[in-house]
């Protein structure tokens, strides 16, 4: 690989503009699909808007959209330290992960836990317990042994667990030059499982195996950045296809989802985040793009309370029904919520754990 002689080390805000996009996604899925989940009665007729109904449906790909930048800073990062040093370091790269990870998540869980003294177990039941300390609450999810809580968003993070347990090891196997070939593995485990899934009708949402693909699509973009950014996206058509997927893409996936196939899904998906690389590269304003990266620097927080935010909003229907689901001003104040919320969580709690792993 002759172009891996460069290696991006500075920040990049273009990767967190993505970040905060995905989280968009997200919220708005949550918040306004159907009406959001806190509408129980004839969801299918809230939205007179179709095509507001088709953006809004899209929203569920933004976990998608995490997993392939997971796979994109894992290939990036382990390949500079590979380069760098002639090694791999297992010990830095997992104490930086948990110093990320960890802190928050448990205190997520101790505000669910709190939460529980004041609702019918809302945080979490007992029986979701070892699920959630062993990071393994997706598998509860797919067996249906949990769900319908608060915690119940941590499914994802307990795949990235699981992802990252395994990515460093498998670097070692590998001798740690065959970089593209753990790439390949990834990707063929991901897409032979989705096909599985699909042939079987189990179902791919909540199963670590699925997300094999996406994260092998961001091992491939972060392992070859250069060669992809510095001459692939340079490319005129490449950069006009990107903009049109980009813009077209939500619209379609209502009627791609028809087709029953996860693995067409995920591949779709998974482009969509070379194709926003390509945008934030080639189209939008520095400052934009600076602006919006100071709000994706908090979006793990964000996408841990806007939980907490949307079952507060819906317990004490805070402009939400569940006959009418949620109203605009509700969206947004929830949305604003989570943000302040997020920005104290960073710089107050997160920021210290992260500037201790960086003395590693």
């Amino acid at each position: 690989m002759s172009h891996k002689t460069k290696i991006n080390v500075h920040y990049d805000p273009r990767l967190d503009f993505i970040r905060f996009i995905a989280f968009t996604f997200v919220f708005v899925c949550h918040f306004v699909n159907n009406g959001g989940l806190g509408i129980t009665n004839n969801p299918d007729v809230w939205w007179s808007n179709s095509t507001l109904q088709k953006i809004s449906d899209f929203g569920r790909e933004g976990v998608t959209l995490f997993f392939v930048l997971t796979g994109f800073l894992i290939g990036r990062n382990l390949l500079r330290d590979y380069l760098e040093n002639g090694y791999v370091s297992i010990k830095r790269f997992y104490i930086r992960r948990i110093a990320r990870i960890w802190p928050l998540y448990f205190l997520f869980i101790l505000c669910c836990s709190i939460i529980n003294f004041y609702s019918n177990n809302t945080g979490f039941t007992n029986t979701e317990v070892p699920w959630l300390l062993t990071f393994t609450y997706n598998w509860a999810l797919y067996f249906d042994r949990a769900g319908g809580t608060i915690s119940s968003i941590t499914w994802s993070l307990s795949i990235e667990e699981q992802i990252y347990l395994l990515l460093p090891l498998v670097v070692l196997i590998n001798h740690r030059k065959r970089f593209h070939l753990f790439t390949i593995m990834f990707f063929t485990v991901g897409f032979s499982s989705l096909i599985f899934f699909d042939l079987t009708d189990t179902g791919a949402l909540y199963n670590t195996f699925s997300y094999f693909l996406p994260i092998s699509f961001g091992l491939f973009l972060g392992i070859y950045e250069n060669y992809i950014r510095g001459r692939l996206l340079k490319n005129y058509f490449v950069s006009l296809s990107s903009l049109l997927y980009v813009l077209t893409y939500p619209f379609f996936y209502s009627d791609l989802k028809l087709l029953n196939s996860s693995s067409i899904i995920f591949i779709l998906s998974s482009l969509y985040f070379f194709t926003l690389l390509n945008l934030t590269d080639r189209f939008l304003n520095r400052r934009i793009i600076f602006l919006i990266a100071k709000l994706g620097k908090v979006t793990y927080g964000c996408y841990l309370f806007h939980f907490v935010i949307l079952f507060a909003f819906i317990n004490f229907e805070i402009f939400c029904s569940p006959y009418n689901g949620f109203e605009p001003l509700g969206i947004i104040l929830a949305f604003m919520a989570t943000i302040f919320i997020s920005f104290l969580s960073y710089y107050r709690f997160e920021a210290f754990f992260i500037s201790l792993s960086k003395r590693s």
